[in-house]
């Protein structure tokens, strides 16, 4: 990155100087426990839901995944996981199907329903936007209160509610507009 001019080289060196090694996140699955409640408890999404705890299914399926995005991927699975959750408990049939089956290979080939797409696309815009919900409902290209009900019901209310259509020539509520 230096030698392309992306990163500064003095800083490089300076950097260099003391090399820090983290071994990947798949060669230290005791780490998961702690890095999975720090998440949980100061990413927003989990504590606007009221999401405390996770099972124990949901966290031998986080160990027993590889990981080849490390402590990123592990978040956005953790963020992904909290939307669909209904309770205070993260549980294994909301976590991603990579992430729950073994080896990170999904057990199905099932089409996914717009639904699951839907649930999944907002849990990356909350992602991307950093836990904020304003962001991401911006992002999602829907008002901040329409994000926050989704947020609060859960999968059954992604749809935003639509206005009843009006019938034509009379004002809504079946008046004629006259007062009496």
């Amino acid at each position: 990155m230096a030698a392309e001019g992306k990163f500064r080289s003095d800083l490089l060196f300076r950097l260099n100087a003391f090399p820090i090694r983290v071994p990947p996140l798949r060669d230290r699955p005791e780490d998961i426990r702690p890095i999975t409640e720090h998440i949980m408890g100061i990413d927003p999404v989990f504590r606007s839901r009221g999401i405390v705890k996770i099972s124990r299914a949901a966290m031998d399926a986080l160990r027993r995944y590889s990981w080849p995005e490390n402590v990123r991927e592990l978040h956005g699975a953790l963020v992904y996981a909290a939307v669909l959750t209904r309770g205070d408990t993260v549980q294994s049939d909301v976590l991603p199907a990579s992430v729950v089956s073994v080896g990170g290979i999904p057990g199905s080939c099932r089409f996914p329903t717009l639904q699951e797409v839907q649930r999944e696309h907002v849990a990356k815009a909350l992602e991307l936007a950093g836990g904020n919900q304003s962001k991401a409902a911006e992002l999602l290209g829907v008002h901040r209160n329409t994000l926050r009900n989704w947020l609060i019901f859960g999968h059954d209310h992604l749809e935003p509610r639509r206005p009843e259509p009006r019938t034509e020539g009379r004002p809504p509520g079946g008046s004629s507009g006259r007062r009496r």
